[in-house]
């Protein structure tokens, strides 16, 4: 039984929601040394002030500025969302809720990732300085077609906010705040025994312990949360980053991989059990020998498995990589070139390219409490954060 209710908040203004929303990404990387120009009145200039090598005190000043500005307006009548998104042709529609943290707590809201104590330190800094949530966590449902029917049913010609981002996507929000509309969702989510969350992981714990640092009330314990039905889900690669390899262990890599992989040039298909590595100014695609994929069950959870085991952890000495400095996690690349800019980037020795699970693995691994490694899964399409700015 998942606990939802509506919700107040902060929204961006319609004829300003363009440039609120905008993200790092958006900017070609040939423009990326100007962000604080270029998202001088985003989000993220609240958010992440640090991206302009500035604090969070001067996210706070940024926040009054911009709502005085009129970027950002509170809703104070407390209501239900519909969130679509389209891309190409397909939609992606769910439902923007709060939810108690108690379903995190008693395992309603199932999660399938480890967190890194970098990424919380920072959030819970966030959390505490600025007493605002900006993204609602990104969740999905087992696939129930009366309830999707039923959201996108409430979908007329003209949703409240409409607005195009650089990525090609068209978001549509839909307010719900009619009492029947209200009742309907609370009723439906009662019958749903479990909440998939896809992306968020760090901020829901995070939420959690300054809830209880603060030693909030229950009233105010609810985290907004963005649901869609599974078979909207899609999920992308991911890639890690190696950096600080040994010279000597740099010289016996190649060596090293052989004895556990099958090297070939890539193509454009995916492999079950291939990891493309750009490594000394090339790709190539390490399949794992077919000897050791008989220790691994023949999922996408054991696809990470081999990994974590057979690289990070045998060759690289990488034991966990939620603590070790010498990996970092990479999304949001459109292909190859972007992975090799970033090895440079960052002074990394390598760049390893996974190939996305799939969304029956991340419901296996949460329902058997299996926590995967961090960024083990890239769900898409994201809501854009502000849309939604909620106080804590």
């Amino acid at each position: 039984m998942a606990e939802i209710a509506p919700f107040s908040c902060f929204r961006p203004a319609r004829a300003l929601v363009n440039r609120f929303v905008q993200k790092p990404s958006d900017f070609p990387p040939e423009q990326r040394d100007h962000l604080e120009k270029l998202l001088n009145k985003s989000v993220y200039s609240i958010s992440q002030p640090d991206l302009f090598g500035k604090t969070f005190e001067d996210g706070k000043q940024k926040f009054s500025e911009l709502f005085k500005n009129g970027f950002i307006f509170p809703e104070l009548n407390k209501a239900f969302y519909i969130y679509q998104i389209e891309e190409a042709g397909q939609l992606t529609v769910g439902v923007v809720i709060t939810q108690h943290i108690n379903d995190f707590l008693n395992g309603t809201i199932k999660i399938h990732e480890k967190t890194r104590k970098t990424t919380r330190t920072y959030l819970r800094e966030r959390f505490l300085q600025l007493r605002l949530n900006f993204t609602p966590i990104f969740s999905f449902y087992k696939n129930n077609t009366e309830l999707t029917e039923k959201i996108h049913s409430w979908r007329t010609e003209n949703p409240d906010l409409s607005f195009n981002t650089a990525d090609g996507r068209k978001h549509s929000i839909w307010k719900l705040d009619q009492g029947h509309q209200i009742d309907t969702l609370v009723t439906a989510f009662e019958q749903i025994d479990a909440i998939y969350l896809a992306d968020g992981h760090h901020r829901l714990n995070m939420f959690l312990e300054v809830c209880n640092e603060l030693e909030l009330p229950e009233a105010k314990r609810w985290v907004p949360n963005i649901i869609f039905p599974a078979s909207d889900m899609k999920i992308l690669a991911f890639a890690r980053l190696i950096r600080d390899i040994p010279p000597m262990l740099m010289n016996d890599l190649s060596k090293l991989l052989a004895e556990k992989f099958d090297i070939s040039e890539p193509t454009e298909e995916t492999s079950a059990w291939a990891y493309d590595i750009y490594m000394n100014g090339s790709w190539k695609r390490y399949a794992l020998l077919p000897e050791l994929r008989k220790k691994y069950s023949d999922t996408g959870i054991a696809y990470l498995e081999a990994l974590n085991t057979e690289v990070l952890e045998s060759i690289f000495n990488i034991q966990d990589q939620r603590s070790d400095e010498r990996i970092l996690f990479f999304k949001d690349f459109k292909d190859k070139s972007e992975l090799e800019r970033s090895v440079n980037k960052t002074h990394s020795d390598l760049a390893i390219q996974l190939h996305p699970i799939d969304v029956h693995d991340i419901i296996l691994a949460a329902e058997t409490q299996l926590e995967l490694p961090p960024k083990s899964s890239l769900f898409e399409p994201k809501p854009r954060a502000g849309v939604f700015i909620t106080q804590i």
